[in-house]
């Protein structure tokens, strides 16, 4: 951690970045998975590196479905209503290249009040940090941190890493409910030759939670793949991570084997499609409730017993990903099958998500974003229903003048749990006044 906001200090007393450059030319690209780790896509709007640059930003702000850990006198889940807030907003993003490095940072942070209920008011932070360093003309050196306090489920204006980043994904977190988090990942990569290259490397992770009601966790794993270049566009390759997960305060654990084929392609300058497919196999251990017969209950003078359980899995795993290059516009689909070390309540878990994305800075004063997904989580081993979510969200901002900006934005989510009575839709609506000197309008996707 400390290294984390060292690094930001250093980032913060530069004066001015360049535009920052790729580090590899066409002729030297070593396919999606090596460029892809380190500072990879750290740091970029509308998919270009973008210059340094910093915000800050006060917002009118109203929000729908607030839910804490907490039930009222009937025994029935809370349910804030709608509130209205203000809410004072600060970060930094860019990525610069050095001679032989690559640095990139996303930093967000912001304070919330709400009018009507203190409760929910408080601090948000996240900062993404991402660094490449090749060290030789055959060895990089990856290093990707993450780092964060949330007191929110709502994705769409605090992005916290996804379970495929080791860490956990906020649009699965059924309350909002304090959570800080910090996760690292680490790799190697050694350039065989100019169409071969291998990596090894491992992560580490840990989340806190502010309700004793929900699960923290602790992780951490080793991954390595191999990598082979068919042409300046096309690669393929073979991966194995292994994982393991812990849940303190909760017996159990799991541990994860990961068996993935990957194929990546790059369709002339603006198509990138990267697919990968094969199985994991899951093991995990833990306690489960089981409802005892009346008669029996009466008799032992408990209604349920807490029964250890262990179970293995094998399951089809995936990822697929396509993205659309424009001249100042990025357009993304994604998809992936994967295992999840679950939000707390839900432990380790099938994850799959599906996700698109556009963002648009073409136009001198206007930039656009818009984004929708859905999400599901199914427990192993833990009898509990399917999870699902639906959530999409739309944002434009336009500058007043060079330092000036103004945005809207519009969010909405719905959560749904099978054979149980969980059905939250949330909405949110922000109007913010931004401050960041740029010759272009702020982007913030």
């Amino acid at each position: 951690m400390r290294k984390l906001i060292f690094a930001l200090a250093l980032l913060s007393t530069s004066a001015a970045w360049g535009q920052a450059t790729p580090t590899s030319s066409p002729s030297d690209y070593l396919g999606p998975e090596v460029l892809s780790r380190g500072a990879g896509s750290i740091g970029q709007r509308t998919g270009k590196d973008a210059d340094l640059r910093f915000y800050g930003s006060a917002s009118g702000i109203y929000d729908t479905g607030l839910r804490p850990v907490s039930v009222d006198s009937n025994g029935k889940l809370v349910d804030s209503g709608g509130l209205f807030g203000i809410e004072a907003g600060f970060g930094a993003y860019g990525k610069h290249s050095f001679r032989h490095s690559q640095l990139g940072l996303d930093y967000s942070g912001s304070y919330r009040a709400y009018q009507e209920h203190q409760y929910y008011n408080g601090i948000n932070q996240q900062l993404n940090l991402g660094y490449t360093w090749q060290k030789t003309r055959r060895i990089l050196f990856n290093f990707q941190g993450t780092a964060g306090t949330s007191a929110y489920a709502d994705s769409m204006t605090l992005g916290v890493p996804s379970a495929d980043g080791a860490v956990v994904d906020s649009t699965s977190l059924l309350f909002d409910n304090r959570t800080n988090y910090f996760g690292t990942n680490m790799s190697m990569t050694y350039i065989a030759s100019q169409r071969t290259s291998y990596t090894v490397g491992g992560n580490f992770n840990r989340i806190f939670r502010q309700s004793n009601a929900l699960v923290g966790l602790l992780g951490y794993g080793a991954q390595g793949s191999v990598e082979h270049r068919f042409s300046p566009r096309t690669s393929m390759g073979v991966s194995y991570q292994r994982m393991h997960y812990e849940f303190p305060g909760s017996f159990g654990g799991s541990d994860t084997d990961t068996y993935l084929v990957s194929y990546n392609r790059r369709f002339g300058r603006p198509w990138v499609l990267s697919v990968s497919g094969g199985i994991y196999r899951s093991e995990v251990a833990g306690l489960s409730q089981i409802n005892l017969e009346p008669a029996v209950a009466i008799l032992l003078g408990v209604s349920k017993v807490a029964v250890p359980f262990y179970t293995v899995n094998y399951v089809p795993s995936g990822k697929a990903s396509l993205q659309r290059y424009f001249r100042n516009a990025v357009w993304s689909l994604d998809y992936s099958r994967l295992v999840s070390p679950g939000n707390g309540v839900y432990l380790t878990s099938r994850w799959q998500r599906a996700e698109t994305g556009f963002s648009y800075s073409g136009i001198r004063k206007w930039s656009f974003a818009a984004r929708g997904g859905y999400d599901a989580l199914n427990s192993f081993g833990l009898n509990l229903s399917a999870y699902r979510q639906f959530e999409g969200g739309v944002e434009a901002t336009y500058s007043l003048t060079k330092a000036l900006h103004v945005s809207a934005g519009f969010s909405q989510r719905r959560q749904e749990v099978d054979l149980a009575a969980f059905d939250r839709t949330s909405k949110r609506t922000t109007l913010s006044l931004i401050y960041s000197p740029g010759n272009i309008p702020i982007s913030f996707r």
